[in-house]
């Protein structure tokens, strides 16, 4: 409590909320020169009125009432006293004392005060005497919750919204893991920020944990799209999360590549290509346009790579063993390989093996412009930066190169709208 010259508001917040406190901090300010009435005294009464109520109490005197740094030290000592006191809740009454002790308590209450719940109080009233004092008879508190937690969370998902993950999960541990509403946004925050680094299967982990919450949050307005992303994602997290693995041992050994192969699902290793170029979109509305070509050209380079192994489940990207192909197949894709057979599938040779042993892709003119815009950017092997624009450019010459191979491997138009609208983060577009 902030401590003035009047005594009756804190009495009546004292008597209004005994029941609810076991400790009492009064902080007022060193009297002024010339002061009629001494705030300490009127401090020492509201510590005999507690006294006599069995209420602990300490007090914390502001050395320059009016500035505002010594308020907040003397507000901040308090918040100490009262987080060592391992207390879930505090009343933050703010009636008493200077302008600058009222701010300072405010502001220390909702900054310092991570997983508490933090009540602010304020007596007011309608009826005032000739000095501007409310008289006693019409006194009301006014309450208002307002916490730590709450500004952070809602900070925490209105970066969520704008696809900046990192910065949310940063500010996110602010927050604990199992403190209702607040909790939720954490994982969720932490899952999707994973999620985005390819690390499906933590991010899994966690999106599973938090289906049954999500399904109850989905009719909150507030955080109905965070929920529904969770929930879209729990539908396909195993696939990604196998098929990454799957994906990862193979380009870790090659010699892998006959043992795993059938174990390996096309249609969710391709699940790998969509969440790419999701992704990719993300980045865009982020605003880190180069990230967002770059990523482009990798959800390319994935379907490409899905796509012969299904096909030409005898070739593994990594490590092809030509010799397993027939050899009409063989100088088929030697010619259009420009004489030569290589070690290792890229983007441009496994498109051109796709297009000689299966044809009908058209996505020659797609690569290249993808190729173009990643390439001569300055994290590739240029200095052109990448506005939006060309960000967008990427993104859909990309998703031209995905339906094509989509069709190629037999997947309609309406699973692939199905698995990128589940894969879209919803909650970067509300």
């Amino acid at each position: 409590m902030t401590v003035g010259t009047t005594l009756d508001p804190l009495k009546k917040v004292i008597d209004e909320t005994e029941r609810e406190v076991s400790l009492v901090c009064l902080i007022y300010g060193r009297p002024f020169p010339g002061q009629q009435v001494d705030p300490l005294c009127v401090a020492n009464e509201v510590k005999e009125y507690c006294s006599r109520k069995n209420l602990e109490v300490r007090t914390f005197e502001v050395e320059e009432p009016e500035d505002i740094d010594s308020a907040l030290r003397k507000a901040s000592l308090a918040l100490d006293e009262v987080a060592k006191a391992g207390v879930e809740r505090v009343i933050v009454d703010f009636t008493g004392g200077t302008k600058p002790m009222s701010a300072a308590l405010v502001y220390a209450a909702l900054t310092k005060l991570a997983g508490v719940d933090v009540e602010l109080n304020y007596v007011g009233g309608q009826r005032r005497d000739s000095s501007g004092k409310v008289i006693s008879e019409a006194m009301e508190i006014r309450r208002k919750s307002k916490t730590y937690v709450d500004v952070v969370a809602n900070r925490v998902l209105e970066l969520i919204r704008r696809g900046a993950y990192p910065l949310a999960y940063g500010l996110s541990a602010h927050l604990l893991p199992h403190h209702g509403k607040a909790g939720f946004i954490k994982r969720a925050c932490e899952a999707l920020y994973l999620w985005d680094l390819f690390n499906y299967e933590d991010a899994s982990t966690i999106i599973e944990e938090l289906r049954s919450a999500s399904q109850v949050l989905i009719e909150d307005g507030e955080l109905t799209a965070l929920a529904q992303t969770i929930l879209n994602l729990s539908s396909l997290c195993r696939r990604l999360t196998q098929a990454f693995n799957l994906m990862k041992a193979i380009n870790s050994n090659p010699e892998t590549f006959e043992k795993l192969i059938n174990k390996l699902d096309a249609t969710s290793a391709f699940l790998l290509a969509i969440d790419a170029l999701e992704n990719a979109k993300r980045r865009v509305v982020e605003g880190k346009h180069t990230e967002a070509a770059l990523l482009s050209y990798r959800a390319a380079e994935v379907a490409v790579q899905v796509a012969i192994m299904k096909l030409e489940p005898r070739l593994c990207p990594w490590k092809p063993n030509w010799e397993t192909l027939p050899l009409e197949a063989r100088e088929t894709l030697r010619e259009a390989l420009g004489g030569r057979l290589p070690e290792r599938i890229g983007l441009f040779d496994g498109a051109k093996v796709l297009e000689s042993l299966h044809g009908g892709l058209n996505i020659d003119e797609p690569l290249r412009t993808l190729a173009q815009i990643r390439n001569s950017s300055p994290l590739e092997h240029g200095y052109i930066s990448v506005d939006e624009g060309r960000a967008r450019d990427a993104i859909k010459h990309a998703e031209h190169v995905l339906e094509s191979i989509a069709s190629l491997l037999q997947i309609s138009p309406h699973d692939l709208g199905e698995f990128k609208e589940k894969l879209a983060h919803v909650v970067t577009h509300s």
